[in-house]
């Protein structure tokens, strides 16, 4: 690791798809680097005009280590945006290896690891908070939980960002389910927690940049949703005649668990634009953007 001095500011993201492309214009840096597994047809541009795509295998120790002389010689902001579905194995942090083996080498300032409000599980009662007790019986909450251990124990400056989930410009939750007239699994009283995009992107930067690192936060628009009310209002944005129908499964959603953002949203002195579903919907049907 060499010194810090002169040396250039940079943002990686890791993981450079739908959220990363909301990062992006965030992102006041020297210069910006967003990696990919595999890159698309995709420009961003970071606030200062300088942000680099780039496609490598993170996971694959030949293909990263080609990425030293690039970020060599730069102080990194790290984020690491990779959901746990596109690991290759069931052991996240022997897969994240060579990734902490590159970043040791280099000199890295802070790392923001997002992750999933998943990790609560499904079966879960009443609200959850950021210190909220995680439940891993589900696989999904498994790996998303291993993965945030895995960053937590190699690297001292981490955050771990756990968001809700995501919807915005041509992404909208259950939308492809509706217009085909699925029956839901689950029941129509459990709650979606959900955060737009442009909230979740200002959330993730704006962990990065407080004067000290929360180890744990929890971001959602803090207005859960009962999933039969939120399925009838997609419904009829889309001029669906006939409101969705659930059933009760063992693999549907069961939980009604409601996250509680508020001290994550105070600590970075913010609140999100979009302060529940409705509005953030809205916005998107107005704009032919659903």
């Amino acid at each position: 690791m060499s010194n810090p001095i002169n040396k250039k500011t940079l943002s990686l993201v890791i993981g450079n798809g739908y959220l990363g492309s909301h990062l992006a214009p965030l992102l006041k840096t020297q210069l910006s680097c967003g990696i990919s597994r595999h890159l698309k047809n995709q420009s961003f541009t970071s606030a200062t005009g300088e942000y680099i795509s780039l496609e490598c295998d993170i996971f694959n120790e030949k293909k990263l280590n080609k990425l030293y002389t690039i970020l060599d010689n730069t102080l990194m902001d790290v984020y690491f945006m990779l959901p746990p579905s596109t690991f290759p194995s069931n052991n996240p942090t022997q897969a994240l290896e060579p990734l902490f083996s590159l970043l040791h080498s280099l000199t890295v300032r802070r790392i923001v690891v997002v992750s999933s409000s998943s990790v609560y599980g499904t079966q879960r009662e009443g609200l959850v908070n950021p210190e909220s007790e995680v439940d891993i019986s589900t696989e999904r909450a498994a790996r998303a939980v291993q993965i945030e251990q895995a960053w937590v124990s190699f690297f001292s400056t981490v955050a771990i960002v756990r968001l809700a989930g995501l919807y915005g410009p041509n992404r909208v939750v259950g939308k492809a389910s509706v217009l085909a007239g699925q029956v839901l699994d689950g029941s129509g009283e459990s709650y979606i927690n959900l955060l737009r995009i442009e909230d979740a992107a200002n959330a993730i930067h704006s962990v990065m940049s407080l004067k000290y690192l929360r180890l744990l936060s929890l971001f959602s628009d803090g207005c859960p949703v009962e999933r039969r009310q939120y399925y009838q209002f997609i419904a009829r944005q889309l001029g669906v005649c006939k409101p969705p129908s659930f059933k009760k499964s063992v693999t549907g959603s069961k939980g009604s668990k409601r996250c509680d953002p508020s001290s994550s949203w105070d600590a970075i002195s913010r609140e999100p634009r979009y302060s529940n579903y409705e509005e953030g919907l809205l916005d998107l049907f107005a704009g032919a953007q659903a």
